[in-house]
């Protein structure tokens, strides 16, 4: 499990394994093995769904890391596009911005290197 998939899902994971003892320490005498049975259908339940939250969570972030990876290599065409309406996409719509904007200046970069020569070579 990545590090922040763990960081999100184990706290989840951890509550429900919690709140598992706690019915069963009360009433721990009178229980029937069907409620075992429960009890371990429940306890795969937590697990999954601890991990899903986690993976849904961490998705974007990696996505976005992964094309800030790219940018920082030198390919200014990366963009990220989060659907979300969360602060993730506003995080995504700033990291486009600043490419467009890094791209934008590399063009006029190379124009007025070129209108430069052009002017030496006059």
């Amino acid at each position: 499990m990545p590090k922040l998939t763990s960081k999100i899902a184990l706290p989840i994971i951890l509550t429900g394994l919690f709140a598992i003892t706690v019915f069963i320490a009360i009433n721990y005498d009178k229980l029937q093995n069907s409620f075992y049975i429960v009890l371990f259908f429940l306890a795969i339940y937590i697990f999954s769904f601890g991990f899903a939250i986690g993976q849904s969570f961490t998705s974007p972030i990696k996505k976005l890391l992964e094309k800030a990876t790219e940018l920082s290599k030198g390919n200014l065409s990366s963009r990220a596009y989060i659907e979300s309406k969360d602060e993730l996409a506003e995080l995504a719509a700033v990291f486009n911005k600043i490419a467009d904007e890094l791209q934008e200046s590399q063009v006029q970069g190379e124009n007025a290197e070129k209108s430069v020569d052009i002017k030496v070579r006059a």
